[in-house]
């Protein structure tokens, strides 16, 4: 498992005048997060299930490989740095991508078979940034909370966003939204739910529990009652994924999983978590869990 050391970060700060996204111990924790410990961003290793503090408390949490390289990085919104910055997962190097704003993915949205770090910005709009350039492009004017997949299987991923209690879906064929469907929503997601090797659409209704989209139907199926956060990733190894989600309520707060299969979900952390997602930032070939709270 690769470690990331305050000592370099500090070095990179010296060196290249870039803002570090917080304190970044070494630090190996039991496979259960325990509340007690000191609140950060955390990583889950599939294979072990050991929890690893990879930096202080961020706002917006997610992963992708900005650098081509074919390792995962680590992405995130610190609002104290005031902004997104990623940490490459070939050195442990910081670089600021932007300014504050209000949600962050990365997907291959100009299909280049790269991934680009796409954002949105309250009363800007949703913008992509060019792997090959660094330079941030406008999509469209609205600013919802995004995710993005291939929904019509022509090799590049669509935009899914939510503003006013609706859904819609941003073509990369087309140059305006489609409504999928109606409902607040807590939290989208992209995950392989049918078997199919195709990314499905993941959707955690604020009054209406947790569906997939099946990409190839198109039909909606039920995943769970209830959830605020989600994501997913194959967290027990067994070769499917599993549905990760963050509780806010009193009743059942923390992070939990449903293993493909299971009825019963498990805790992982009684820590109510700030954001979830999943990447592969120890190159050993799985996604890991990654929280902030």
């Amino acid at each position: 498992m690769k470690i990331r050391h305050l000592s370099l970060v500090l070095f990179i700060i010296l060196a290249s005048s870039l803002i570090s996204c917080g304190s970044v111990v070494e630090e190996i924790i039991e496979p259960t997060l325990d509340i007690s410990l000191e609140s950060g961003v955390y990583s889950r290793d599939t294979l072990s299930g050991e929890w690893t503090r990879l930096s202080d408390s961020a706002s917006v949490i997610t992963s992708g490989d900005l650098d081509d390289d074919g390792l995962d990085d680590l992405i995130g919104q610190w609002n104290d740095q005031g902004g997104v910055f990623v940490e490459y997962a070939s050195d442990g190097t910081w670089e600021k991508m932007g300014a504050t704003g209000q949600t962050f993915i990365a997907c291959d949205y100009t299909g280049n078979n790269h991934d680009e770090l796409i954002g949105s910005w309250v009363g800007q709009g949703v913008y992509f940034r060019h792997s090959e350039t660094g330079v941030w492009e406008q999509i469209t004017t609205d600013t919802p909370w995004i995710t993005c997949l291939d929904l019509d299987d022509d090799g590049k991923d669509d935009l899914v966003g939510s503003w006013n209690n609706e859904l819609y879906a941003y073509m990369s064929t087309q140059s305006d939204w489609v409504k999928l469907s109606s409902g607040a929503v807590n939290d989208l997601a992209a995950c392989n739910m049918g078997g199919d090797k195709k990314l499905d659409l993941v959707v955690a209704w604020a009054d209406n529990g947790v569906y997939y989209r099946d990409t190839g139907t198109q039909e909606w199926h039920q995943l769970l009652l209830e959830g605020d956060l989600i994501t997913c990733a194959d967290i027990n190894n067994d070769g499917a994924n599993d549905i990760v989600y963050g509780i806010r309520s009193v009743l059942n707060p923390g992070l939990w999983v449903q293993y493909t299969g299971e009825k019963d979900s498990v805790n992982l952390s009684t820590a109510v978590p700030v954001d979830i997602s999943a990447g592969d930032l120890n190159d050993d070939g799985k996604d890991d869990l990654i929280m902030t709270w």
